[in-house]
């Protein structure tokens, strides 16, 4: 075996023995050394700028492989993701080779090699002007949308109930809790992304039967406020009592003396309830209303949520 054979073996061995053009030039090889593997029949072209080694069977994640290898940047997605983090999305169906691109400047263009090889499977492009601030991971060598970021893409392209099953063995495997999922809906809902009304509905599912923690309705709420056009609110805001000790609210309104308190399950419970009443009595000689939201309230009720804090804000304004 030569020099160069030894060193591309770990790359190789780790990625369902493929290599890309790129990879051989950076372990010293040379263009003509490419060539005459595929030549002499040791390597053939599995798609552009991307080799295999003859005789090894052709499987649907090699075949992915091949195809998110020859795209700069790109990385496995939606349900070819969801198929390689252990999430079936449906057990009567083969995924399609999905991916997704960087931006609109990679050009939608044919697998000619991979329809020839897997003519029955489709393969479906995404663009996505973000993705370089997507995180990843490598599975067989395959770059591969992250579990959170794929509880947003999967539900832009599977019906809920799929959806909902996919999340379930995600959440299972991948340590993924509730709370992360609520911040991953925030963050992708501001900007519009597909797939974001799924995700709502599973944590609104899942929050009204068990209830939500308070960060979770806290985010929520201040998200809800901020889209009616109030001004954002300040989060834990701290105010001294008379007694000198402190207290904190979940939202305010420092310079007009409003307070939110968002209450999860845990405010039902007696001794949290005495300590929210006491807080809020002193709250109260200090000149501040405070006024209180569940869950239910922001997620079901949002016009009611908007229209107290609106008319308290005009109240003491005026």
């Amino acid at each position: 075996m030569q020099k160069l054979d030894r060193r591309l073996a770990p790359t190789f061995a780790s990625q369902l023995a493929l290599i890309t053009r790129r990879q051989v030039l950076a372990a010293g090889g040379s263009s003509s050394a490419v060539d005459r593997r595929v030549a002499s029949g040791r390597w053939e072209v599995a798609e552009r700028a991307v080799y295999a080694l003859t005789g090894v069977p052709w499987t649907w994640r090699r075949n992915l492989a091949a195809v998110v290898l020859s795209v700069s940047r790109a990385a496995a997605s939606h349900r070819a993701a969801a198929s390689l983090l252990g999430a079936h999305w449906d057990d009567r169906a083969s995924p399609p080779i999905e991916l997704c691109v960087p931006d609109r400047s990679s050009p939608a263009r044919s697998f000619h090699r991979t329809r020839d090889r897997s003519p029955g499977i489709p393969i479906v492009v995404h663009e996505n002007l973000d993705l370089g601030r997507v995180p990843h991971r490598l599975v067989d060598g395959i770059p591969t949308t992250a579990p959170l970021r794929l509880a947003v893409d999967l539900g832009s392209v599977v019906p809920f109930e799929q959806y909902r099953r996919a999340m379930a063995q995600l959440r299972r495997d991948h340590g993924i809790d509730w709370p992360d999922l609520e911040r991953v809906y925030r963050q992708h809902s501001a900007q519009g992304r597909n797939g974001c009304g799924s995700l709502r509905e599973l944590l609104d599912r899942h929050f009204s039967t068990e209830g939500a923690p308070d960060e979770v309705i806290e985010g929520r709420c201040a998200d809800l406020l901020v889209a009616a056009g109030l001004p954002e609110p300040v989060h834990q805001h701290e105010v001294r009592r008379p007694d000198g000790t402190i207290a904190r609210f979940d939202l305010a309104y420092p310079e007009l003396r409003i307070a939110i308190e968002t209450d999860g399950s845990i405010h039902g419970e007696e001794e949290v309830r005495q300590r929210d009443n006491r807080r809020r009595n002193d709250a109260q000689l200090l000149g501040w209303r405070v006024f209180h939201f569940t869950w239910e309230d922001v997620v079901f009720h949002p016009e009611r949520v908007v229209a107290t804090v609106r008319a308290a804000r005009a109240s003491t304004a005026a």
